[in-house]
């Protein structure tokens, strides 16, 4: 351990003799430098308080450091999971994936979160079909990291794919799509939170090939989405969906093709900044995380009726042990022994039956009733102690569990003898506690569960037994794996150990407990992020981190409104207009309606009362160049080093070189086209240079210089350039 710095290691007098020695350095004309002087009096009064201060500083604590972040509004963040993508192949016939099932890669433990219907269908077939051309990306779609573009280039509408299967899906039977998208590098996206507005810049259109209802004649019918991931194709994510009627095979492309059931996509409304690129199609891709679940509590509400069948689905029950407690009042459960446990053969759950032979009364409708999960060998361990009624109890977990995840209950005995648990809430700390509150406190850096003092939080009484209910482990950082590394199927689990898995994707996001040190520059950071719109700076900063969005550029102009003439002479008060330009591939990047609302609706909750924002499109005026350039004669069939150099000058996206492009609204000059072309190795002179400009809102000035508007930039059109050898002239 390092050792801890002595900060109180000044003493008064010594704080004193040093300002008084430091006088004729910084203050040569200070003479007087006796006890009646003023300023000696200043410096002595700030000694005293420097003094004091570093008495302080020396007496402040982990724990007072804490208390420093709770007044920021903020914490230690915990321990987090590595979370991951696993696809199953080599699937028999179809099969639901209970929540929970264990999977291992480099010894760490992965789980499924939810349930999931396995499919047995193969993709065989991928088939891009834009204008009159039809592409067949099948080999791709089974090459790890070869990308494809399922619109074509431009995505344009009605352009479409088609996914080509050796089998049907079921009907009404909720079934996934998992679609990986090329990422690029350039701009990063922040994925929305479901609490984030997000509006696609495209719409797609899913059908299949099948029956009409209640007839024998097909045709594509429209597929019904359950839920879209991925937001008409704008990230990677499930496509969750239902088939209504039968699919029916057919032929695509030849007529002497196999016979293939199919899905289409269509594009019904164009607008993508980036065309969608895919890595994968792919079914049976799930999501895991990191974590190896010892006991969990799922949770039911009575229906009232004298039988009763809970339905588990989570891999615990059919492996672990199951505890069934009914509901009493808020937080208070009773043991409940009068059930039957049977795993359904066809669904693979395991049901649990609360019958009325073996209930004296029906359970009254609305009660909660509570199964717990646990593995048999934690049935031991979920046990932590007796309580001994003493205040600020604390009791060891074995396990290195996810704070979040954590549940505790202690026992207790009602009058007529009979045992029941109460729940306790987990918190940060006691100070908003009272004697009566049944609250807990988990020391994640000791693996401690720890107790009030009645008179900030409750004590368990006397002699009753405390003990977990739910928690899951996690390994932190050791659960950032690279792809492919998960592959084993953890031992008792109900899946057969013939279908293969693989992660075609890391392992990302698994952390350990965040450290003091790291809080603070955390803290920091936040301080320093816009929380208002209040300067063009602020609003810059909060488009960029608008959620799924590329941005490539803002500019943000003050008091202006598009159409004000002779800006900045005449301004618009309490009007601000600001500029966005996408990421994109395209020669002038235009935001999508889509993209914009997205922005809009994001800086809603920021923009300052009375003042109105018009979130617009760049203009682009295209240049162009007509020059006689005299060059050293090596140089005279080479003319495209002067039009790349002229690319590079008239561009508006940033570029590799100088991270820049055309700054707006600037006027472009003659002056900057003859720099550039002198600049380059063996041009003698330019002769002669006359600018040519498209675009509305632009200028063109006596001497040949092009204005543009504030709101604008520039890009390049087919430049003219005639290059002479110096030895000719």
């Amino acid at each position: 351990m390092l050792p801890i710095p002595n900060l109180d290691d000044r003493r008064y007098a010594d704080i004193v003799s040093k300002a008084r020695k430091s006088i004729p350095s910084y203050f040569p004309a200070w003479t007087d430098e006796n006890a009646h002087d003023p300023g000696i009096t200043f410096i002595e009064l700030f000694a005293w308080l420097t003094e004091m201060q570093q008495y302080y500083l020396n007496r402040t604590s982990l724990a007072h450091e804490k208390k420093f972040l709770k007044l920021l509004g903020t914490r230690l963040g915990d321990r987090q999971a590595a979370v991951s993508e696993l696809h199953l192949s080599e699937l028999v016939k179809p099969r639901r994936l209970m929540a929970g099932t264990k999977f291992i890669g480099n010894e760490q433990v992965f789980e499924t979160v939810n349930t999931h219907w396995l499919i047995a269908n193969q993709m065989e077939k991928v088939l891009v079909q834009h204008g009159h051309e039809t592409q067949d990306y099948s080999a791709a779609n089974s090459s790890a990291k070869v990308s494809f573009d399922v619109f074509g280039a431009e995505a344009e509408s009605g352009n479409r794919f088609f996914l080509g299967m050796n089998q049907p899906f079921f009907t009404e039977v909720a079934q996934s799509i998992y679609i990986q998208l090329a990422d690029p590098d350039a701009i990063p996206l922040r994925l929305p939170a479901q609490d984030e507005a997000f509006v696609p810049s495209a719409r797609v259109e899913w059908t299949y090939y099948g029956f009409v209802e209640e007839s024998e004649e097909a045709q594509w019918m429209p597929l019904h989405i359950v839920n879209d991931e991925t937001a008409h194709l704008s990230f990677s994510g499930r496509l969750h969906f239902q088939i209504e009627t039968p699919m029916k095979p057919r032929t695509l492309l030849s007529a002497f093709d196999q016979m293939r059931y199919w899905l289409c996509c269509t594009v019904v409304e164009e607008g993508y900044e980036l065309s969608p690129r895919v890595e994968q199609f792919s079914f049976n891709t799930i999501p895991i995380v990191q974590q190896d679940t010892r006991s969990v509590v799922l949770e039911f509400t009575s229906t009232g009726e004298g039988t009763q069948q809970l339905e588990l689905m989570h891999e615990l029950s059919l492996s672990g042990l199951i505890e069934v407690q009914l509901g009493l009042e808020e937080g208070c459960f009773y043991e409940w022994e009068a059930y039957e446990a049977q795993r359904d053969e066809q669904t693979g759950a395991m049901q649990v039956i609360l019958s009325h032979e073996q209930l004296p009364v029906a359970i009254p409708a609305g009660r909660r009733i509570r199964c717990i999960c646990y593995a048999r060998e934690f049935e031991e361990d979920r046990r932590l102690g007796t309580s001994n009624g003493l205040p600020g109890q604390q009791f060891e977990i074995t396990e290195h569990v996810l704070p979040q995840s954590l549940m505790i209950q202690t026992s207790a005995y009602d009058d007529a003898g009979k045992r029941i648990w109460w729940d306790w809430e987990l918190v940060d700390d006691f100070d908003h506690s009272g004697p009566s509150d049944r609250h807990v406190r988990y020391d994640a850096d000791q693996d401690l569960i720890v107790f009030g003092n009645h008179e900030q939080g409750l004590i368990p009484q006397v002699h009753c037994e405390v003990r977990v209910v739910q928690c899951r482990r996690c390994a932190g950082e050791a659960g950032n794996l690279s792809p492919h590394v998960i592959t084993e199927i953890a031992p008792d689990q109900s899946l057969s150990t013939a279908i293969q898995v693989t992660n075609p994707v890391p392992s990302v996001g698994g952390r350990e407990a965040e450290t003091m040190k790291e809080a603070k520059l955390r803290v920091l950071a936040d301080l320093n992020r816009p929380t208002r719109m209040v300067t063009a700076e602020d609003m810059a900063a909060l488009i960029k981190q608008a959620p799924g969005v590329r941005v490539a550029r803002v500019h943000v102009i003050p008091q202006y409104r598009k159409g004000l003439m002779h800006y900045p002479r005449r301004k618009a008060a309490g009007e601000m207009t600001i500029v966005v330009v996408p990421y994109s591939h395209q020669k002038k990047p235009v935001p999508s309606q889509g993209f914009l609302s997205t922005i809009r609706k994001y800086l809603e909750p920021y923009r300052l009362l009375g003042t109105e924002i018009h979130l617009i499109a760049p203009a682009y005026i295209e240049i162009t160049v007509h020059a006689v350039v005299i060059t050293e004669p090596h140089l005279v069939q080479q003319k495209e080093k002067v039009e790349q150099a002229l690319y590079h000058l008239l561009t508006p996206l940033p570029d590799a070189q100088d991270g820049k492009g055309w700054a707006f609204g600037r006027t472009v000059y003659k002056g900057d086209i003859f720099g550039v072309i002198n600049s380059i190795p063996g041009v003698t002179y330019v002769q002669e240079i006359w600018l040519e400009a498209q675009g509305r809102g632009m200028l063109q000035e006596e001497g040949g210089d092009i204005r543009i508007p504030p709101y604008a930039l520039v890009c390049s059109g087919v430049h003219q350039i005639d290059m002479i050898s110096r030895a000719d002239t």
